[in-house]
């Protein structure tokens, strides 16, 4: 949603996979992982990207409860 261009060049169905720089055993697991579960005939989209930004959350004061 932040990179609609950049979105818009990813196809239907095509199974994504961040490859992360420096981060050799997360791109070797991630690859491994899209194989097992990409659909036939979808084709797989490799993502090179520098690093991640920690993740924001949009929740506000959320509160975990169990079930009874």
């Amino acid at each position: 949603m932040e990179h609609p261009v950049f979105a818009e060049k990813i196809p239907l169905g095509a199974t994504v996979v961040l490859q992360l720089e420096g981060e050799d055993a997360f791109n070797k697991w991630a690859r491994k992982i899209a194989g097992l579960h990409r659909g036939k005939d979808e084709p797989i989209l490799f993502v090179q990207v520098k690093g991640l930004r920690p993740p924001k959350s949009r929740l506000i004061r959320p509160v975990i409860a169990r079930s009874a």
